[in-house]
């Protein structure tokens, strides 16, 4: 398979002693990550990932998965995978944006998409094709990255009803980038906590709200707090790396481990989003059947997160130009077509088939690499 050129130049920097260096040895690769082991990531599309790649190498790889930030936070597993503490762990972008900028900045526009496959299959194919500025940051930060992750459609998970811009007005939701600056405009005071302490945050009363994907109710437990779901469909992040590897690790795999990785990452973006999507419906069935109630918003809430929707290419655009953001106006730009392009590809696949879905990465994304 032929490699994008500035990619490749990442991929290939231990070839030359991964063919001289003799026979293949085992290798055991730790994942370190600050979900849990029943997060959707996890169960349909983490988990199988690291079974094909055991069977793939046959046996010579292997994964060992710490979860539930046992070894790290969601802040502090890139500087933990950039010292070659642990190999690999999922990354989070818009929280270490000082090291990977202009990857935070198109995770920024999280307030714009509502599709998830589209958002994510975007994502995908800009930080892997169309943006050198992350390849190279990544590269600077010791590691590479093979694949994206992200989660389903932001629902309200609250411990007091929200239903109309007054509910909105004062309440402290848990809400990240620029979907805590819409809530910030539109009366509500976001406050930045990172996923994995959003249990805690409720129970403490340091929030009222949780702006994330129904299926974290069961994921981070948020089902004993949360009281009402404001089913408001409004943001996707998309970009959480969810496959990457210490630059020094891979340069100790062959170059046929290293296809390996590459060929089972439609796969691994696939599963993730469909199992996302699947979580998301049955953990909020579950919740309604518990007592959860669920709320729909008012006009007026609806047509207000629209239209600062409709602003958020631009806004984020011009902030993260003000900020110096390296190539971030093209990085945006693409990304703007990329999801257009994709909204496209998912239509015409359809609700469901995600072996459809996964062919089109495949075909689009990683087939390019």
């Amino acid at each position: 398979m032929k490699l994008n050129t500035t990619f490749a130049k990442v991929l290939a920097l231990g070839a030359t002693l991964a063919l001289t260096g003799g026979g293949a040895m085992a290798k055991e690769i730790t994942y370190v990550t600050y979900i849990t082991p029943t997060h959707p990531i996890m169960k349909y599309a983490y988990y199988p990932y690291v079974e094909r790649i055991k069977e793939q190498t046959d046996g010579e790889i292997t994964i060992e998965v710490y979860t539930g930030g046992s070894l790290g936070g969601s802040k502090e597993l890139l500087p933990n995978v950039r010292a070659g503490v642990v190999d690999s762990a999922t990354l989070v972008p818009i929280y270490t944006s000082a090291d990977l900028p202009t990857l935070s900045a198109i995770g920024g526009l999280m307030a714009a998409v509502s599709d998830p496959r589209a958002g994510l299959a975007a994502a995908n194919e800009v930080a892997m094709l169309r943006c050198p500025e992350c390849l190279e940051q990544a590269d600077k930060n010791n590691f590479i990255s093979l694949a994206l992750g992200g989660g389903g459609p932001y629902a309200l998970m609250c411990t007091k009803p929200v239903v109309t811009l007054e509910d909105l007005k004062g309440v402290k939701i848990r809400a990240t980038s620029s979907v805590g600056n819409v809530f910030a405009q539109l009366g509500g005071t976001p406050v930045a906590v990172g996923a994995g302490e959003t249990y805690e945050a409720l129970q403490r009363g340091q929030v009222d709200c949780v702006a994330g994907p129904t299926s974290w109710m069961e994921s981070f437990n948020l089902k004993e707090m949360v009281k009402y779901v404001t089913d408001l469909k409004f943001g996707v992040a998309f970009s959480t790396i969810i496959s990457d590897m210490n630059t020094s690790v891979w340069k100790g795999l062959t170059e046929q481990q290293r296809q390996v990785f590459i060929d089972n990452s439609a796969k691994l973006v696939a599963d993730q989003t469909y199992g996302y999507m699947h979580d998301d419906q049955t953990v909020l069935e579950a919740g309604l059947a518990d007592g959860i109630e669920l709320l729909k918003p008012s006009d007026d809430l609806l047509a207000a997160l629209k239209t600062l929707q409709q602003g958020e290419f631009t806004r984020v655009t011009e902030m993260e130009m003000e900020r110096g953001t390296p190539g971030v106006e093209a990085a945006i730009e693409a990304y703007r077509v990329a999801y257009d392009k994709w909204l496209g590809i998912v239509e015409e696949i359809g609700e469901g088939n995600p072996e459809a879905y996964e062919k089109a990465l495949q075909d689009e994304i990683f087939s390019k690499l």
